[in-house]
């Protein structure tokens, strides 16, 4: 026997976030009753159908078999192996500043960087940020929140995956970037970048620098894939910056923002997937999510056989992992190929 106090709120918010976030922004929201994840809570009187069955693909009608989170740690509470408490989360409100905590949480969903620490302290890093944030909102830059601050945080457009549940305090500091370990080519200068980010990309001992990379300024892979994309190229020398574009998008965190932007660089785009080549930077469609906005990106970097149905790809999932490149190809069923950018 074991016994371990949970806070409810706080884990129920890691677990749907470990399985995705698309009963909350995607098709998913269409569940019955609404927004209510099969992940979470199949097999208890919250659900009743509507569920992913396949990546990017939701059925309103599909019931899960599957015992959800919810009632696994229902059932391990009433064998006493674990006492689920009430959650210490806050669930933020309009009209009252919260804790320095819910601030921190807000700052990151609103996409400010370096992502902040969720500690509960008023740090340096934290008030440089609320800084940034009401310069740039037009408030009176003070470095504390008063009422007016707190409500434009809560207004602004936050990043996907963000919620009103505020997150534990975390004890945890990020690893400093682990210094990526090139080759003696001159990253800066000198064949394609295509290439040069695949020769770069595909040695493990530079994936783990990307990862540490991310992690120092971004803090988390989980909608993490456009941040190790951009993040990849910006250690083999070529600038991909962490800020918003016009529309308020971060480059380096929407699929959609940073395809622009190479794009207006002069990347070119096709949607011949079998002309792939290793370092071709790969959108997939928009699994449902949002008209227009891929789903995922990732690095090709090689066929898995001669079928061209499955890939070798690098992403923020895996080094190296199988994906496949059309709708169930060879038994994967991620989100499709819709096109690749070359430069």
């Amino acid at each position: 026997m074991w016994s371990k106090k949970l806070g409810f709120t706080h884990s129920f918010w890691f677990l749907e976030g470990f399985n995705g976030w698309g009963y909350r922004i995607g098709s998913g929201r269409k569940t019955t009753p609404a927004q209510r994840s099969a992940y979470l809570f199949s097999g208890t009187n919250h659900y009743e159908k509507g569920k992913y069955v396949a990546d990017g693909s939701f059925d309103p009608e599909a019931i899960s078999a599957q015992v959800g989170c919810m009632a696994l740690l229902k059932a391990l509470e009433k064998n006493g192996q674990i006492c689920i408490s009430p959650s210490a989360g806050e669930q933020l409100n309009e009209n009252i500043v919260g804790s320095v905590q819910a601030w921190q949480h807000l700052l990151n969903g609103c996409g400010y960087l370096p992502s902040l620490i969720i500690n509960g302290h008023l740090d340096a890093a934290t008030v440089q940020l609320t800084k940034s944030f009401q310069t740039d909102l037009g408030l009176d830059v003070t470095g504390g929140v008063d009422l007016s601050t707190w409500k434009a945080g809560l207004r602004h457009k936050k990043l996907p995956g963000w919620q009103q549940i505020v997150p534990p305090l975390s004890s945890i500091k990020n690893p400093p970037p682990r210094i990526a370990q090139k080759n003696p080519r001159n990253y800066a200068s000198g064949g394609n970048t295509t290439r040069r980010l695949h020769d770069f990309y595909s040695r493990e001992n530079n994936y783990d620098s990307v990862y540490d990379n991310v992690m120092s300024w971004y803090g988390t892979t989980s909608n993490g894939c456009t941040a190790f994309v951009s993040t990849a190229l910006r250690l083999i020398d070529y600038d991909v910056p962490i800020e918003t574009n016009a529309e308020g998008f971060n480059i380096s965190l929407w699929t959609a923002a940073l395809s622009g932007y190479l794009e207006d660089k002069g990347w070119k785009r096709s949607d011949l997937a079998n002309n792939m080549l290793p370092g071709d930077i790969v959108f997939t469609d928009d699994g449902g999510y949002d008209d227009g906005i891929p789903c995922h990106v990732y690095v090709f970097s090689k066929w898995h056989d001669s079928s061209k149905e499955v890939a070798w790809v690098i992403d923020n999932q895996a080094f190296t992992h199988r994906r496949n490149i059309y709708a169930g190809g060879g038994g994967f069923n991620f989100s499709p190929f819709a096109y690749f950018l070359r430069d």
